[in-house]
């Protein structure tokens, strides 16, 4: 039903970054799957939601997360319209969560207008949201090596971006004071980004790599060296062990080197919570601190023998989890419970959606693949 609101037949075309799945090769009936950007296909098709309606689905997100003892959220598809609904829970008093805005480019270029007139402690334009590649799931993340299973025509995964589109994402943020958070989940497209950074060399603090479910063991010393944020997602392990062992098993020790990079970050002398934030990436997984250090500690899902973890030399500490987890903003003093070892910074992303709150149906996000961190970054 989607895909015909959308005007999708056997005889569309992928749309650019995007490919449109088929029963029987190209020219033959679609599947109903969408991969990337053609998921956007869909998403313009879809209504949008009344203003009361819009507003009603980002208090449920934020309550939502509030009750989890987060206390930060970075939103990574922001639109004006966000801006707008979340400025007004603030002046009514009910926006409790610190909120960081990443936006897509022509978003962004709008929000960097309105925020000169709104900035507050509680609500931040913070950077260029970019995707790089796609998912490991889908086969479309952009891999170093191919894919076991490969997409017909597609065997390391989709480069979305090359690296001189990428520098030229990170020049137009920081000519304007902003870094760029990078969707980037295979080793190809992280090395990508870090070539990218190196060559354009960002005056901005703060440049961030969102995911980097993979990162070849030579690109590891790299974010230190460079100053970039690893803003990874640990939880994702746990519902990725087959895709892991069924798609790139060859890769599988190059899955969330955690160990390597608080070893590299503090070699180098960093924090590790400095360059290493761990987020919830909700609503793709559940927004669940405890799925994170699960999966940091393990390696695994609970209840799983030990010999099924992925990667355990890379398994890290609890109390190493749970720093990198805590938003190094400055606590709000008069706020109930931030600050507290049990409050934590995170991401929901798409907190406008309404197929994407807490209380919707649907559990998986129709549009490009989403993702989200915490901590600060210097606009």
């Amino acid at each position: 039903m989607g895909a015909g609101a959308a005007g999708i037949s056997k005889d569309s075309p992928d749309p650019p970054r995007g490919i449109i799945e088929r029963a029987a090769g190209p020219g033959s009936e679609p599947t109903g799957l969408l991969l990337e950007h053609a998921c956007m296909m869909v998403r313009r098709a879809a209504p949008a939601p009344s203003a009361e309606r819009y507003r009603q689905f980002v208090r449920t997100a934020l309550e939502d997360l509030a009750s989890r003892g987060f206390v930060e959220v970075h939103d990574m598809l922001a639109t004006p319209r966000l801006a707008d609904a979340l400025l007004a829970l603030e002046r009514e008093g009910e926006l409790r969560l610190r909120v960081w805005l990443y936006a897509l480019r022509p978003e962004f270029t709008e929000l960097i207008e309105q925020s000169e007139r709104w900035r507050t402690d509680m609500v931040r334009l913070a950077g260029l949201k970019i995707f790089t590649d796609g998912t490991l799931s889908s086969r479309t993340a952009f891999m170093l090596h191919p894919y076991r299973e490969p997409i017909p025509g597609h065997p390391r995964g989709s480069e979305l971006m090359s690296i001189d589109d990428i520098c030229e994402s990170l020049r137009f943020a920081d000519d304007r004071g902003y870094a760029v958070a990078a969707h980037a989940i295979g080793d190809g497209a992280v090395r990508n980004m870090l070539d990218a950074i190196e060559r354009v060399q960002p005056e901005t603090l703060g440049q961030r790599i969102e995911h980097a479910q993979f990162i070849d063991e030579a690109d590891v010393p790299r974010f230190a060296a460079l100053g970039v944020i690893a803003s990874m997602q640990p939880c994702h392990l746990l519902t990725d062990i087959e895709a892991i062992r069924r798609f790139a098993p060859h890769r599988e020790a190059r899955a969330f080197p955690l160990a390597e990079l608080i070893e590299a970050s503090r070699d180098s002398g960093f924090d590790p919570p400095d360059l290493l934030w761990l987020g919830s990436d909700s609503p793709i997984v559940p927004p669940s601190p405890q799925d994170n250090v699960q999966a940091a500690v393990h390696r695994r899902r609970d209840g799983m023998h030990e010999r099924d973890a992925i990667a355990p030399r890379q398994a890290i500490d609890e109390p190493t989890a749970l720093a990198c987890m805590r938003s190094q903003d400055d606590p709000t003093e008069d706020a109930p419970g931030f600050g507290s070892d049990e409050d934590f910074a995170g991401a929901f992303d798409e907190l406008d959606d309404p197929d994407l709150t807490p209380d919707a149906d649907a559990s998986e996000d129709d549009g490009p693949p989403a993702s989200g961190s915490r901590g600060p970054s210097n606009n």
